[in-house]
């Protein structure tokens, strides 16, 4: 009898692609039209909903109705300053939900309705689904492995999940996309023994988003290998798209010299200026010339584009491709040397300039385009279903492993918002990571954990994405001693889960709160990454630690004498020491460390002299008459 078939699910930016795994094999599900890819679109007609490329047609007509690159909201705060300049290049209307995050305006059956990119992306979910029990003659598919990109952040990650079970799915992991790429790889032994104990490089350049993972071949029993993630650099608004739009906006230019007019502002005709740049880019990468045509407003428009000029606009993105590649190897500790083989994934590695700068990079060594670029992360999420699918029988499972990081570190923010890591990047997953915490200041009550993810010193220039609010501890004096520890776990799909128990000092000592992460709070910081101006941000984040490292060692040192030799102190000493930690208290922004630092040395002078001062019991001993 054979196994029930599992799906995997490639839900991109641009396109979908789904494979089923069953019976040991992996096949690539083409749609209605024969496609092996379905466009990453939602239409609504009047009278239903309509997904893939009947969804793309109608909107060429009716680009009102028409909802695409989804997944570059999911899980985002509606003030996330990428999304502002994207929505001035959608024909639909996008506005703020209730909790900060993104609603997307829609026209229904019975008038407007306000849709959560979530339930958007069902839609989406349900057609591949659909499109995917029609090639089996019927057979229902439940189980399914969806890959994200690896630097999706735990609200996105969220988010996915959630579309997931709306379209009825029962989601078995969601998988990093360059991960799957690997498996893909793996499982068809195009990468096999002879690159066991050396590096491979995944690079996936999809519609919305760019990843790079480098992956270490390990060696097991048999024919296969297995994958171990050694680190994963990224750029969550860096894809096709954004080719898309820079083109879009050097026609747009041209245009308006021409007729003075301004096409963009006319929301009919966009999409229609969409779909030619689209065409162009596409056969610019097989062609040194194309030609872009289009009507708007009776008027007709074209142009032509050699593939130098389009290389030349876009040049800066291309550049940003090969430094997440510089920085994803030295967050792996290796040079380029030990890369044993690049692979490509995703539809824009198909551009020529990226190949060109990819093969320069690696000193003439050629990536490996075996597996189709549209097609390889669905294989390895159908592979990756495969070992995970509940009814699977043991003999029809792939015998293949993978072991993935964390992209970013996850930590509370603290004193003065430092980002305390407790989970660091990098770290394998499922991962776990605890810390314990006290007050900053004397007779607090409340403690507010405030859960950020980033690389950044501060949490301010990381992403919140939710809170622990722990209440019920008495009110004594700070004395630097734990009352509180907070436990982290990150799951195999990468959501972030917390709790938080007291420790000391607390109405129920051992009581806890629980926490699941999900975009709350209006303003929550969407970006991870520093602003493109902040070049030197990692020189200005050392020299921000130290100070905090200066500034902690301050307060403990004033806690310990207040704690253990306010006995032998005079009034105007005890002031000192009360003076510093009222100025630490009153602190807003951290200060200099050569600040911290004079007044450390001078606190350790004082204690010194205290220290060396006989007790005042001493002195009333030698009082009594009656010594002897």
């Amino acid at each position: 009898m054979a196994s029930r078939p599992v799906l995997g699910i490639d839900l991109g930016t641009s396109f979908c692609c789904a494979a089923v795994y069953r019976n040991k094999q992996v096949e690539i599900v083409p749609n209605g039209i024969g496609s092996r890819v379905t466009p990453s679109v939602v239409a609504f007609n009047g009278e239903k909903w309509l997904a893939g490329e009947a969804a793309r047609m109608f909107g060429e007509r009716h680009p009102e109705r028409c909802v695409f690159e989804i997944k570059r909201v999911m899980g985002r705060s509606f003030l996330d300053p990428k999304l502002v300049q994207l929505r001035a290049m959608w024909p639909f209307e996008v506005e703020a939900g209730p909790t900060g995050g993104v609603l997307i305006r829609v026209p229904g059956a019975s008038g407007e309705e306000l849709l959560e990119p979530e339930e958007i992306s069902a839609i989406l979910l349900k057609e591949m689904k659909r499109i995917a029990e029609n090639f089996l003659d019927g057979v229902l598919i439940s189980d399914a492995v969806i890959t994200v990109p690896a630097y999706f952040n735990d609200s996105q990650r969220e988010a996915t999940r959630k579309a997931g079970v709306l379209a009825g799915l029962n989601v078995l992991r969601l998988m990093n996309e360059p991960t799957a790429a690997a498996l893909a790889y793996g499982y068809q032994r195009l990468i096999g023994k002879p690159s066991a104990g050396k590096n491979i490089m995944v690079f996936d350049l999809g519609g919305g988003t760019f990843d790079v993972s480098i992956i270490a071949v390990k060696e097991r029993d048999g024919e296969e290998c297995d994958f171990e993630v050694r680190a994963v650099e990224g750029e969550s608004h860096l894809g096709g798209a954004d080719i898309d739009n820079v083109l879009t906006r050097h026609v747009a230019d041209e245009y308006e010299r021409r007729t003075k007019q301004s096409i963009l502002s006319h929301r009919q005709v966009r999409p229609r200026l969409r779909q030619a740049v689209v065409a162009v880019k596409h056969t610019l990468s097989f062609e040194e010339e194309a030609e872009i045509a289009f009507e708007s407003e009776g008027v007709e428009f074209s142009m032509s584009i050699d593939r130098p000029r389009f290389e030349c606009l876009n040049e800066h993105l291309f550049g940003k491709c090969i430094a997440v590649v510089e920085k994803a190897l030295r967050e792996a500790g290796i040079g380029k040397h030990e890369i044993s083989e690049v692979v490509l994934a995703g539809g824009s590695t198909r551009i020529p300039r990226v190949q060109e700068l990819l093969t320069k990079f690696f000193e003439g060594r050629r990536p490996l385009m075996t597996v189709h670029p549209d097609e390889v992360v669905a294989y390895g999420a159908a592979v990756q279903a495969g070992v995970l699918a509940p009814g699977l029988r043991e003999e029809d499972r792939p015998a293949i492993a993978v072991e993935d990081i964390t992209a970013l570190s996850i930590g509370v923010k603290t004193t003065l918002g430092k980002m305390c890591v407790i989970i660091p990047k990098g770290s394998p997953i499922p991962a776990k990571g605890s810390k314990n915490f006290h007050f900053n200041k004397d007779d607090g009550t409340t403690i507010v954990f405030q859960l950020h993810e980033g690389e950044r010193a501060l949490c301010r220039h990381n992403r919140f994405f939710g809170e622990l609010v722990q209440k019920g501890f008495l009110p004594l004096p700070g004395t630097g001693k734990a009352v509180s520890r907070i436990a982290l776990e990150v799951d195999s799909d990468g959501i972030v889960r917390a709790t938080a128990e007291a420790t000391a000092n607390h109405k129920e000592v051992g009581s806890k709160v629980e926490f699941q992460g999900v975009l709350r709070k209006d303003g929550a910081l969407a970006a991870v990454t520093p602003e493109d101006g902040e070049t030197d941000w990692e020189e200005m984040d050392k020299y921000i630690t130290a100070a905090l490292r200066s500034r902690r060692e301050l307060r403990n040192l004033a806690w310990e004498i207040r704690e253990h030799h306010f006995s032998k102190m005079t009034t105007a000493e005890k002031a000192k020491v009360n003076e510093v930690l009222n100025w630490l208290s009153s602190e807003v922004e951290p200060g200099f460390q050569s600040v911290y630092e004079g007044k450390v040395s001078k606190l350790i002078h004082l204690k010194r002299e205290v220290e060396n001062r006989p007790s005042p019991s001493f002195f009333h001993w030698y009082a009594w008459p009656w010594r002897p």
